[in-house]
């Protein structure tokens, strides 16, 4: 029997906890469900309304993996308000047993929420709720974290160079070559908050009219059904924004031409580091983060 065959039935009457597992996790979920649920004892009852409906096993499962990473984060989990508790429960139950990725945001989020109580948590699990594997494998590759391996999200600051070509009206891109000098030159501007999704090459007679198309390549691949179920989502809820710049091609294959390059890019907003932030929880005290 696999740890995802486990069975745990969790009876709840006021503040009386019995729990009833089998499998091979019943010992590590019997161990830490009353310490699981203790933090959160005022609101046992609701809890118990909620968890009788839904996958009992998998709401077990997030909180004790809740426990797990406070523990060692050192953080002491505090009771949270029950109108967030009972819906968290409600929607973490939801997720599926072999998708452990969901299960670690969930408890990152229920960790955060119990450390320092924010009306972002309520905004971040409607969030969570409408995600899938898919969403976090894409948001764990585009930001280089492994979230499974418990990876702590440290964001790049330093935006100078893509600052300059979007607000400077003079500012140029120098390159040796329009094949390895131009990935060079993107390559400076990405980091882990930003992917230049492609560029075009164009030279354009007097007052920006009459463009000819140099060269366009899509530097970063999103087929039609990422960019419209995956990044649509990601931009719909704010945690991630799309820009685009103009600026003058610095070549020796133009010059003196000098054409303009337009380059669009995708990246991760504030409003989205705070929301990876506090589902991986991190040592750090919450004014830190």
């Amino acid at each position: 029997m696999t740890d995802e065959q486990s069975e745990v039935n969790v009876e709840i009457s006021g503040t009386t906890v019995t729990v009833g597992a089998k499998g091979s996790g019943a010992d590590r979920l019997t161990h830490v469900v009353a310490d699981a649920l203790s933090p959160f004892s005022e609101g046992l009852g609701y809890i118990g309304d909620v968890v009788r409906f839904y996958r009992q096993d998998t709401a077990l499962r997030s909180i004790a993996r809740a426990v797990e990473l406070a523990e060692s984060l050192d953080i002491k989990m505090r009771p949270v308000p029950p109108k967030f508790l009972v819906d968290w429960v409600e929607k973490a139950s939801l997720e599926s047993p072999d998708e452990p990725e969901m299960t670690d945001l969930w408890a990152g989020l229920l960790v955060s929420a119990s450390r320092a109580p924010s009306p972002t948590h309520y905004v971040f699990k409607r969030i969570l709720s409408e995600m899938t594997r898919e969403h976090v494998t894409f948001l764990s590759d585009f930001c280089d974290i492994d979230i499974l391996k418990g990876d702590t999200f440290k964001p790049a600051t330093d935006f100078s160079i893509w600052q300059k070509l979007v607000n400077d009206r003079d500012a140029s891109l120098t390159a040796a070559d329009t094949e390895s000098g131009l990935y060079t030159a993107l390559s400076e501007i990405e980091n882990n908050r930003l992917k230049i999704r492609h560029y075009e090459i164009a030279e354009y007679s007097k007052f920006m009219i009459d463009k000819k198309v140099i060269d366009t390549k899509i530097r970063m691949s999103i087929d039609e059904y990422r960019k419209n179920y995956i990044v649509k989502f990601f931009i719909d809820n704010g945690v991630m924004s799309e820009s685009s710049m103009i600026a003058k091609l610095d070549c020796p294959e133009f010059h003196p031409k000098r054409p303009t390059i337009s380059i669009t890019a995708l990246h991760l907003t504030q409003f989205g580091v705070l929301f990876l932030q506090t589902c991986r929880p991190s040592k750090e005290t919450p004014d830190e983060v």
